[in-house]
């Protein structure tokens, strides 16, 4: 979402009043991204991050498959405009 719309999440985030094992900023995709994690083996995950004027935010619910490793590749490897 472009960053000047006021429907963009603000950056950094606003944590929000729910539990998260895990909540820092880390370094992917050659940029700062708001990390947060319900636990890093079994998810749920999700990432903000403001990269050439434009917000972004993935999300992933719980999985037997991924982890906090392989959600943190995934969107470092995600292709954007």
């Amino acid at each position: 979402m472009d960053e000047e719309s006021r429907l963009a999440p603000s950056m950094p985030p606003e944590p929000a009043d729910q539990p998260a094992e895990t909540r820092r900023a880390i370094t992917l995709r050659g940029t700062t991204v708001h990390y947060a994690a319900l636990t890093e083996k079994r998810g749920a995950w999700e990432v903000m991050w403001a990269e050439n004027g434009v917000h972004y935010v993935v999300w992933a619910g719980a999985s037997r498959f991924l982890d906090g490793d392989g959600f943190k590749t995934l969107v470092d490897t995600l292709n954007t405009p």
